[in-house]
């Protein structure tokens, strides 16, 4: 199953240092914090992605060795963008018409627009704090706190994802 405790831990904790260091102290820790936050958020769902990908084959292809290539186009892939990463992965495995109708499926009630809405935000914020260093910055990123939000919104529909895969 996907894991998540951990990450939405170290996002309330973040969250909570974050809150302490605006009352005093060195301003550039907010943007550390908040950078931090980003990057788990990100790392998270690069991992939730390979798992419903590993997922997706793992009743099909019982042995580690019949899930070689499978494994191996998820360890060359980087990134979390639904369209450059999570889907041809997702492809891969299942196949393009599995795919459709997934799609469909998480589209009915708008989960999929939220997923690709949150995972372009994340990405744009993501090349930026990958580029920047906390002094000096003019540059800002939303706080821990709208990590946490963005991360409560999108595990159900990740969850959902989950299932949905799975049960195909």
């Amino acid at each position: 199953m996907l894991k998540h405790a951990n990450v939405r831990d170290a996002l309330m904790l973040l969250d909570k240092q974050y809150r302490s260091a605006q009352g005093g102290g060195p301003s550039h820790l907010l943007i550390m914090y908040s950078k931090l936050a980003l990057l788990e958020c990100c790392g998270w769902f690069e991992e939730s992605f390979d798992e419903i990908v590993i997922n997706s084959v793992r009743k099909k292809l019982r042995y580690v060795r019949d899930r070689k290539d499978l494994m191996q186009k998820i360890k060359s892939t980087h990134g979390f963008d639904y369209n450059t990463n999570f889907r041809p992965m997702l492809v891969y495995g299942v196949g393009i018409c599995k795919v459709l109708d997934i799609e469909k499926e998480m589209d009915r009630n708008g989960d999929l627009t939220v997923l690709k809405g949150v995972l372009g935000n994340l990405n744009s914020m993501r090349r930026v704090a990958a580029h920047t260093t906390s002094n000096g910055i003019t540059q800002t990123f939303p706080d821990p706190a709208t990590m946490l939000s963005y991360y409560n919104t999108t595990f159900p529909i990740i969850r959902r994802y989950w299932e949905i895969v799975g049960s195909n």
